[in-house]
Formats: C-alpha cells, sequence, structure tokens
C-alpha cells in the first residue's frame, strides 16, 4: 500500500493538474445520481413525461405478470419473468 501510494499520488497530479483539467472529465456516474438527488429533493415534476409513463407501465408489468403466473400455474411456462423486462436505456 506505500509503494502503491507513492506511484499513484504523483501520476495522478501529472494527469490532473488543475481543477479545470478534473472538471472536464466525464463523470456519468455523477451525473445519474445528481438526477436522483435532484428528484429526491424537487418531487417527481421533475422527471419527463415519457419517464412517469414507463414508470406506470412497469408497475402494471410487475404486478399483473406474477398474478397471471398464480392464477394460472399453467401459464407460467410462457409468461416472461417481470425481472427480465428490466431495461436500461
Amino acid at each position: 500500500m506505500f509503494f502503491g501510494t507513492l506511484a499513484i499520488v504523483p501520476a495522478w497530479y501529472l494527469m490532473v493538474p488543475t481543477r479545470e483539467v478534473l472538471e472536464s472529465f466525464n463523470p456519468p456516474a455523477t451525473y445519474m445520481w445528481k438526477a436522483v438527488a435532484d428528484l429526491l429533493t424537487q418531487g417527481v415534476q421533475m422527471l419527463p413525461r415519457s419517464a412517469l409513463v414507463a414508470i406506470v407501465i412497469g408497475a402494471l408489468a410487475g404486478i399483473i405478470l406474477p398474478t397471471l403466473a398464480k392464477a394460472f400455474p399453467k401459464l407460467r411456462p410462457w409468461l416472461p419473468s417481470a425481472m427480465g423486462l428490466g431495461w436500461r436505456g
């Protein structure tokens, strides 16, 4: 750990000498968490209408599919998994 620190700290300062250079990097995960924080602090109105529609459709699919599987056991092999329908776009 000691030698790793001796190597990494100077390498970091060579790669990122100023704050401006650091801010020029694209931190996509940071933007995602900022969007979540904005949503939690400012409310659902921050979401686009299409996202609200997608949430409702996903919630309905998550309720209907397991209910159908429970009500009609013979249909279960032909029903898609609600978990498997998740999509990250």
